[in-house]
C-alpha cells in the first residue's frame, strides 16, 4: 500500500525490445531525459533495466514494443483486475 494514499501499488516492468528503446530515446520530446543511445547504453550497463530492486515483488512484465500507450494501459488493468 502507498503510505501517502493508502492505496495498492502495482508494479509493471515494461520491457520493449532494445531497438524500440533506441528509437524512443532520441525523440525530441525527451530533451530533459536520457536522450542519446550512448547514454541509454551507459545507464543500462550500470543499472540494468532497473527492476532488480524488486526481485520478490509480484509484477507484470509487459513487452510494449508494438503497443500504444492505451493498449499498454488495458493490458495492465486486465492483469491486475482494475
Amino acid at each position: 500500500l502507498s503510505k501517502k494514499y493508502n492505496e495498492p501499488v502495482y508494479f509493471v516492468h515494461l520491457v520493449p525490445e532494445k531497438s524500440a528503446l533506441y528509437e524512443r530515446v532520441v525523440n525530441p520530446s525527451r530533451k530533459n531525459k536520457v536522450n542519446t543511445t550512448e547514454r541509454l547504453d551507459e545507464l543500462l550497463a550500470i543499472e540494468g533495466y532497473g527492476y532488480d530492486t524488486f526481485p520478490d515483488v509480484e509484477h507484470l512484465q509487459l513487452d510494449n514494443t508494438n503497443l500504444s500507450p492505451a493498449q499498454s494501459v488495458r493490458a495492465i488493468k486486465e492483469y491486475y483486475g482494475i
